[in-house]
C-alpha cells in the first residue's frame, strides 16, 4: 500500500480510532494543527509524517499525561531527557495508585463492617455478652477528632467518660486482622478494650439522644455492678445514610 501524502480529517480519525471533534479540538489548542486545509471547502489536511506525531500525542494520553504536560514533553528533542520526564511521571503514577488503593480499602472496610453488623441485629434487643479483647485507635476529644484523618478512615467508637467524649477508630479484625494499616504518617499506639461481660444494645437515631438508652440499660441492670465508661460504636452513621433518624448505634458497658 503506497504511502499516502496527505489525509482527510475523516481519514486522519479513523486511522486511529479517536473523534474528530478531538482532531478539532488539538488544532484549537495547537497540538496538533493540520498541514493544509483544501482550498475549496476548508477542510483539515494531515500530512503523513503527522501521524507519528498523533501518535506521542495518543501515547501521552495514554499514560494520563495533561494537555500542558504533553505541550512540554513535545519540545524534548532528548531521548535522556524524555525518559527522564517518563521516569518523574511513572512517580507519580505509583503514588496516584497507592492513594487509589487506600480510597478503596476504606469504602471496602465500612462496606463490610456495616453489612457484618447488620446481619441479624435486633434493634430492640438488651442482653449480656461475652465479649473478646477489642483494638481501636485513640484520637481525643471532639474538639480534634473532625481533622484527623483517621477518624474518616475506620469505624467510629465513642467513650463516654463522666460526662466527656472520648473518640477512637475501632479496628474490624475480621477485616484488618489485628493490627491497623499503615495509612496516616502520624501512626498512633493501639489500644485495648478488655474481654469480658457486657450490657449490650442499640440506640437508634441521633447522637443526642443517646442518654436515654443509657438510662433504660441502667434502670434495667440496676442490681449489677457496671462501670462508669459507656462505650458506643457508630454502625449506621452520617457516611452512609443522611437521615439522622436512621442511625444505628452499638451500646456496650462493662459488667465489673
Amino acid at each position: 500500500m503506497a504511502e499516502k501524502e496527505h489525509y482527510s480529517i475523516g481519514e486522519f480519525s479513523k486511522l486511529f480510532g479517536i473523534n474528530i471533534q478531538t482532531l478539532y479540538y488539538y488544532d484549537q489548542i495547537g497540538i496538533l494543527k493540520p498541514d493544509d486545509r483544501n482550498p475549496q471547502n476548508g477542510r483539515r489536511q494531515y500530512a503523513f509524517d503527522q501521524i507519528y506525531k498523533l501518535a506521542s500525542i495518543r501515547f501521552m494520553r495514554k499514560l494520563d499525561y495533561s494537555i500542558d504536560q504533553i505541550k512540554e514533553f513535545s519540545t524534548i528533542t532528548d531521548y535522556k531527557e524524555s525518559l527522564e520526564q517518563l521516569r518523574m511521571h511513572s512517580v507519580k503514577m505509583r503514588e496516584q495508585w497507592q492513594n487509589l488503593l487506600l480510597i478503596d480499602t476504606i469504602i471496602q472496610r465500612k462496606i463490610h463492617f456495616v453489612e457484618h453488623c447488620m446481619q441479624q441485629l435486633d434493634v430492640n434487643a438488651m442482653m449480656v455478652q461475652e465479649l473478646p479483647e477489642r483494638r481501636y485507635l485513640p484520637l481525643g476529644g471532639e474538639d480534634g477528632v473532625y481533622e484527623d484523618d483517621t477518624f474518616y478512615y475506620y469505624p467510629t467508637i465513642v467513650f463516654y467518660r463522666g460526662g466527656r467524649k472520648v473518640f477512637g477508630a475501632y479496628l474490624d479484625e475480621q477485616f484488618d486482622g489485628i493490627a491497623p494499616l499503615n495509612l496516616t504518617s502520624d501512626s498512633k499506639p493501639v489500644q485495648i478494650i478488655p474481654a469480658g461481660k457486657y450490657i449490650c444494645a442499640y440506640h437508634t437515631g441521633h447522637y443526642t439522644t443517646i442518654e436515654e438508652t443509657f438510662e433504660k440499660i441502667k434502670k434495667r441492670y440496676a442490681h449489677l455492678h457496671l462501670a462508669d465508661e459507656w462505650i458506643t460504636i457508630n454502625i449506621i452513621d452520617q457516611f452512609v445514610d443522611n437521615n439522622r433518624d436512621n442511625y444505628i448505634t452499638g451500646v456496650q458497658i462493662q459488667i465489673l
